[in-house]
């Protein structure tokens, strides 16, 4: 039988042919590199090909076709600098609420949507006058039913200084031009969805400014489709445990006339264990052996995602989006009555749970747990539309065992810091192993040579 590397890369020779040719793009996000020695990572994979539906940068002075402007903007460079000649800006012309949606598209097998936006600075002159309220950001929607109602993809929250995030502080600057890409949710994935940007508060005319430049909407094509190397999957979403170094591959592909493929290394780190013996000999004839760790790993941590479907049918479009530090991890989704995924984080990422629904709402719960299996949240039946969880990454500090050898030659073999028995003339190896107490596979170590003279003050400590 053959083993999944061998069948990965037959597709490979097979399809080698297809790739200079190639019209598909794929990437590979992960959740945290370097990781720590025996924790987990998610592996995302988005790929895109199709048709782009959607190509504009306004540098032609007005939205162009296939655009609903449902309010006054301006395009023209009314702030300076921007990115471009011309941008749409939702300044001083525009009384909220403040709105730009495209018209329906067929995103009926998924997409992605990208697009440069940038807020105002809070209290410069109008028109460049930025957002400060939680209520007056921007709300990237999409809509299935000609736009009468909209579900919400990821609002851009401002805090109270209109330039970050007040549940992201270390996302990045809302007044700095930047390129946001959000994949088009299950729920969205229909032949005719709009996409559409709101502000739907702002303090008055003069007030709470932003704008938008450099929109591309792909649609993706239905033949496509993904194979990992490591395990032959074809789902997108991949929580791996690497013992050591390793690189995973993901092949996206038509399986016929197009493929593109593309890896990602996952480096796996262990703390570094380094003796640093006292340099003296006591009369007694010991010494002071001591050990540091340096080149201590950031300490990372898997949560818990339990989904439920009452009916057994599993979510009916339904989906929740999750993100660490405004990067999604992937779309997660109940299939049958239940499905329970990991999901990994670095400690300290911003943790953010969107929900967006589907059909039969009165199926579907869920539940979040931290890493003891605390309960952060519960959702359902009818889970919130929306952000529905905003967190910190709280991963428990990692802790390690120690072992001296010769264990007979040292008064404390489990501690970092030991001291020698008595040693008489000759030449002793010290070593420490640091293992993780979690998993025994995980482990460092350091050796020290001590040579003992003919005389008891004679010594010589060599750090191999």
């Amino acid at each position: 039988m053959q083993s999944l590397k061998e069948i990965f890369i037959f597709l490979v020779v097979i399809l080698s042919n297809l790739l200079s040719y190639s019209q598909c793009t794929v990437s590979i996000s992960s959740s945290s590199n370097p990781i720590v020695c025996g924790s987990s990572v998610n592996l995302f994979a988005g790929g895109i090909s199709g048709n782009q539906v959607m190509n504009n940068d306004f540098d032609l002075g007005n939205a162009g076709t296939g655009w609903n402007v449902t309010t006054a903007a301006t395009f023209t460079n009314p702030c300076g600098g921007g990115n471009g000649t011309t941008y749409l800006w939702m300044g001083d012309q525009s009384p909220a609420p403040r709105s730009l949606s495209t018209v329906g598209y067929d995103l009926s097998c998924g997409g992605e949507v990208c697009f440069d936006l940038k807020f105002a600075v809070q209290s410069d002159p109008s028109p460049c006058e930025g957002p400060d309220q939680p209520t007056e950001g921007v709300d990237l929607m999409y809509s299935i039913d000609n736009g009468l109602t909209w579900v919400s993809i990821f609002y851009f929250e401002p805090d109270m200084n209109g330039n970050l995030n007040a549940a992201y502080p270390n996302a990045g600057d809302y007044t700095a031009w930047t390129n946001y890409c959000f994949q088009i949710p299950p729920a969205a994935q229909t032949a005719n969805t709009m996409i559409g940007w709101f502000q739907n508060a702002s303090t008055s005319l003069i007030y709470d400014h932003w704008g938008l430049d450099n929109i591309a909407i792909q649609a993706f094509d239905c033949n496509y489709y993904y194979v990992w190397s490591h395990n032959g999957s074809g789902v997108q979403a991949q929580t791996v445990s690497p013992p050591s170094d390793s690189t995973f591959t993901v092949l996206y592909t038509n399986g016929i006339n197009d493929s593109c493929w593309a890896s990602i290394p996952i480096t796996v780190v262990f703390p570094d264990v380094i003796i640093d013996p006292v340099d003296s000999l006591f009369c007694s004839g010991d010494t002071l052996l001591n050990a540091t760790l340096i080149n201590l790993p950031v300490d990372s941590c898997c949560y818990t995602l339990e989904m439920f479907d009452s009916y057994g049918d599993g979510w009916n479009g339904g989906y929740l989006t999750v993100f660490a530090n405004l990067i999604s991890l992937g779309q997660f989704s109940a299939s049958l009555f239940g499905t329970t995924e990991q999901i990994c984080f670095a400690n300290g990422d911003q943790i953010r749970l969107v929900y967006s629904s589907g059909a039969f709402e009165y199926e579907n719960t869920y539940n979040f747990y931290d890493p003891n299996m605390n309960l952060l949240l519960s959702q359902g039946p009818i889970p919130t539309v929306g952000t529905s969880y905003v967190g910190v990454a709280n991963c428990p500090v990692a802790t390690y065992s120690y072992q001296w050898t010769p264990a007979n030659l040292v008064l404390s073999p489990n501690t970092l810091q030991t001291q020698t028995t008595t040693l008489n003339q000759g030449t002793y190896n010290f070593t420490i192993t640091v293992t993780s107490t979690t998993n025994p596979n995980c482990f460092s170590t350091d050796t020290i040579t001590i040579v003992v003279g003919g005389s008891i003050n004679t010594i010589g400590i060599f750090h191999n």
